[in-house]
Parts: structure tokens; sequence; C-alpha cells
């Protein structure tokens, strides 16, 4: 039993009897009343300054630890003026009354044995449901004090730490409120740099307390060995179903690791695993993981790597799983193909609907081809389909209409571009155009792309169908135009020539990255600048290359969100 004891008021008998008599629930089993059971009316809370919350289990090490003995409190502590006393005979007290004054004074009676100050913030938060102490630098006595007062306390369900600074303090005082807390239901402790110490603890304590159903631990520098501390506490838990571990570096190995928990977990709904760095192997393991999970219902996967063959891996567990609800992708490296992989594994899949695939390599008619591909299976439950801001063709629409018309599927887009038009090289141009021309070549093709969610070495891939790493620029200029590149034949080819150092008429793989790379660097420059983006060589062109793009292919603008088949048409 931790030795993390609230301080009592001397008439402690009195305020149990009140206090049990009015607020205790009828099902509080024995080790929720504990503290209260074993008061006695001489009995203040005893605190050793060395050791304040020396508990019965270290979690640091695993290792039981011994109670140190406790001096009393002394007598400039033990207050017996009447500021001290609890006035049980007021008019009609609420609960909260009778029992938040306790509650406050255990704070205060900590942080003046303990030397530090008491916080407003800290004081408010401990009569709430949920315990918010955000953006608080905590040194360790005013982080032990606080947890004092956490410590049985019949309000807080939820305890709630954000940059708190809380690498350079010690947390097992954390550790063991939410291990022994018969209350808490909801732990949330991000952006304070836990690393691999700060994950063994709180998974320790979080196995310990069985009402724990919720563990929010993102943005806390884990690394790839801390894979296992989740492992275990995924085989141990019986109440946890979310787990939020955005915003850390558990990388493959750690992913591979958690997912072996994630197997034969039955609580577990809600996993988020975004921004972790995930490759190739830890998409199969979560993969083969999901297809022998049967509790998982919502899977945040976004701003990882997945690629080819993470997206092979989701579409065989998407196949075989029969639970997962909602599944985000969201910027994973995907191209068309790999998004036509999971759709093929939704064919046998009956409960996902809501899938969200923005900010992948998908281009206009990409866009298409999903919708298409969706209307074949007639039996896909999905009804949410989130592309961000996706830019589409005005074919797209009629599509867009069939599904939402016949299946009920909402489909989320951006920008939608007309296609009857005449083309640049066959229509007179206008004064913007004729100033596009004069612009640096590399910098429109690249700003180009850029607002066409394209990448151009992704785009040079796929037009290389033999994989000789070259290809013609006569069939490079082709394709562009054919995706609906809004610039003429005669600045692609004279672009092309550029980049062709070696004058041979083809483009290979190291031209086109050092034509990016260049790039790159040239924009980071012009951002570093001391003048505005707009007003330097690229954010002028940019601006021409918007104005152009607008006059021939805006059918919707995301302001509006009208679709008009009259818009732009020639």
């Amino acid at each position: 039993m931790s030795t993390l004891r609230p301080i009592r008021a001397s008439n402690a008998t009195e305020m149990t009897i009140n206090y049990r008599r009015n607020i205790e629930p009828a099902h509080t089993t024995a080790k929720t009343s504990r503290s209260l059971a074993k008061t006695t009316e001489d009995r203040d809370l005893q605190i050793d300054p060395h050791n304040v919350l020396s508990s019965k289990t270290n979690f640091k090490n695993g290792k039981s630890r011994p109670s140190l003995e406790s001096s009393p409190i002394d007598s400039k502590l033990d207050y017996d003026s009447g500021e001290d006393e609890i006035d049980f005979d007021d008019c009609d007290p609420t609960p909260r009354e009778k029992y938040g004054d306790p509650v406050i004074r255990v704070y205060h009676r900590a942080c003046k044995k303990l030397g530090t100050i008491c916080m407003k913030s800290i004081q408010s938060a401990l009569l709430n449901e949920k315990f918010s102490c955000k953006y608080v630098l905590l040194k360790p006595n005013d982080l032990k004090a606080a947890c004092y007062a956490l410590l049985d306390n019949r309000f807080v369900e939820q305890i709630d730490f954000e940059q708190n600074a809380l690498e350079y303090v010690p947390i097992d005082d954390i550790g063991d409120v939410i291990a022994d807390s018969t209350f808490l239901t909801h732990v949330r402790i991000a952006s304070n740099g836990l690393k691999s110490e700060g994950a063994e603890i709180v998974c320790k304590a979080v196995q310990e307390n069985k009402r724990i159903v919720s563990l929010d631990l993102s943005d806390n520098g884990f690394f790839d060995s801390d894979g296992k501390f989740f492992e275990k506490l995924l085989d141990n838990s019986t109440t946890l179903k979310e787990l939020y571990l955005s915003k850390n570096n558990l990388m493959d190995l750690g992913v591979q690791a958690l997912s072996r928990g994630l197997e034969d977990s039955a609580t577990l709904r809600v996993l988020d695993l975004s921004w972790n760095h995930i490759r190739l192997k830890g998409a199969i393991a979560i993969g083969c993981a999901l297809a022998k999970n049967s509790s998982l219902k919502v899977l945040n996967l976004a701003w990882n790597g997945l690629h080819s063959q993470g997206a092979e891996s989701i579409s065989m567990a998407l196949s075989k799983n029969e639970t997962l609800e909602d599944l985000d992708l969201t910027c994973n490296r995907l191209n068309e193909q790999c998004i036509s992989n999971i759709l093929t594994g939704l064919e046998q899949n009956k409960t996902l609907s809501t899938l969200r695939i923005a900010l992948n390599n998908v281009t206009c008619t990409g866009a298409e081809g999903i919708l298409k591909q969706i209307l074949k299976n007639k039996k896909s439950a999905l009804k949410m389909l989130d592309m961000g801001k996706q830019e589409v063709h005005d074919t797209f629409m009629p599509l867009h209409a069939e599904l939402k018309e016949q299946r009920g599927i909402n489909v989320i887009y951006g920008i939608v571009w007309h296609t009857r038009r005449q083309s640049l090289a066959s229509q007179t141009a206008d004064d913007d155009e004729l100033l596009l021309f004069t612009c640096d070549p590399l910098t429109v093709l690249m700003e180009c792309m850029r607002l066409q969610n394209l990448r151009l070495i992704d785009f040079f891939k796929a037009l290389d169908v033999n994989k000789s790493n070259h290809i013609c620029i006569s069939e490079l200029v082709n394709g562009l135009l054919k995706v609906g590149v809004p610039i003429g034949p005669d600045t692609l080819l004279r672009l092309f020539r550029k980049l062709d150092k070696n004058e041979n008429q083809m483009l290979d793989y190291k031209e086109m990255v050092e034509a990016q790379n260049k790039h790159r660097q040239n924009v980071r420059q012009a951002l570093q600048e001391n003048v505005d983006f707009e007003k330097t060589d690229i954010g002028k062109t940019s601006v021409i290359l918007r104005k152009v793009m607008a006059n021939h292919y805006i059918m919707k603008s995301e302001a509006n969100d009208v679709w008009s088949p009259s818009v732009g048409s020639s």
C-alpha cells in the first residue's frame, strides 16, 4: 500500500462519518475507503521530506520498497486554529463543499511541508472531474504536492498533464497515483519527454489499476526499444480501451513489439500510431496483428511511410478483420496502385465505414479510378472516403453523385478542374500565359507539380514502364500534358532540354533528383530572405501559375464548395 497519504484534519473521525453518510457510493470497495477507515483522531499525515511518496512498489525497478519511518508533523504544520477546522454545521452543504475543503487542505499542507508555493490552477483543478495541468512548469516538489491531493480524490476521474517539463522530474509519484487511485479512468501525459523510464513506470501503473480505460502518451520521445512496455500493457490489461501514442519514434521494431500485444487484445478499441516513422516491417506487423485482432475499431496510421508493401499488408488485414470501422492512412506515400490494393481488401470486409487517404500521391485521374473501384464493390460498408484537399477533374463529379445516390457514401475532396478546354498551345495566350513562359522553366514545372499534388519523381517512375531509369523527353512532355499540366509543349521541351545535361534527348532518374533537390534549395533560400515570399522569383512564378490555372481549369473553389459545369467552359 502506498504511503502517499493525504493530510487529515484534527477532527478526522467526524469528517469520516459525515463523508460516508453523504457522498460515499454504495458500491465502494474496501480499497476505495481504506484511507478513511484507518484514520483515527490522533493520526495526522506523517511526511518524510526526503521520501514523501514512498509507495509499496517502485515502478522504476519493479522491486518492493519498504515504507520509511516518518516523523509526526511538527507543531508548525499541525494547525489547530479555527481556519483549519471543518464546519459541518453549515446549512445543507453539498458533498463537494464537505469534501472539497479537506482536499485543498491536503494540498496546502503538502506544499508547506515541501517548501513549495500553492498553485491556483492546481487547486481549482483538484475539484473537477478532469484534473488539467497544461503548460505549467512543475518542479519535483510541485508534482509531489499535487499527487498527495490526487490520491483517493473522489472528484478526479481524468488527469491531463501537458508540457510540464516532466523529463526533468521523477514521475514515480504519478505512477503511484495511477496505480492506487480507485476513481481514475483516463490518463493523459503528453509532450513531456517521458522517454523509456516514464514509459515503463506508467505502463506498470496502468496494469495495476483495473479501472483505467484510456491512456494518452503522445509526443513523449519513446523509441523502438520502448515497444516492449506497450506489448506487456496490452497483454496484461483487461480494461484499457484507448491507447494514443502519436508523435513518438517507435519505428519498425517498437511497432513490431506492440503488434504482438495487439494480436490477442480483447479490450482495445482505439489505437493511434500516427507520426511514428513506421515503414515496411512495422506496416507488415500491424497488418498481421490487425488480421487476428477481434476488438479494434479505430486505427490511426497517418503520417508514416507504409508505401506499396505496407499497403499490401493492410489490404490482407482488411480482408480478414471483422471489427475495424475507421482507418486513417493520411500521408503515407501511397500511390494509386497502393490505394487500389487496399480497396481490393475491402471487397471482403463488411465493417470498415471510414477510410482516410488524404495527402497521398494521387492524380486527378487516379481519384476517378478510386471511385470507380468503390462503385464495383457492392458489398463494402464504406460510408465516408476522406481525400482531404485532393484535386479532381469535372469528370469526377458524376461518379461522386452516383456513389452518393446509390450507396450513401460521402467523399471529401478539393478543387475541381475543368477539362473541356483547349490546350495552351492551341489557344491565344493572354498576358499571364506569356509572362509564365518567361519564368525559369524549372521553377514553373516544380510549382505546377506541387499545385497538382504530384511528385515529379513518382510521375517519372510511372512513365518509365521498362524500369530503365531513362525516359524520352517527348514521352515525358506528352504524359504531363495528359494529366492537365497547364504549360505549353514548347515550354516543356525547353525545360527538359535544360535538365538534359548530357544532351541525349533522354532524362535519367539522377537528373530528375538533382533538379528536384535544386528547387528545394531555392525554396528554402527564398523563405530565409527577409522579404515577402510572393516577391521572390519562386513566389512570383507561383502567383502567375495560379492565375493561369484558375483562368483555364478551376470549376469549384473550397470556399463555396459549389460545382457548376458551366463555369470555366470554353
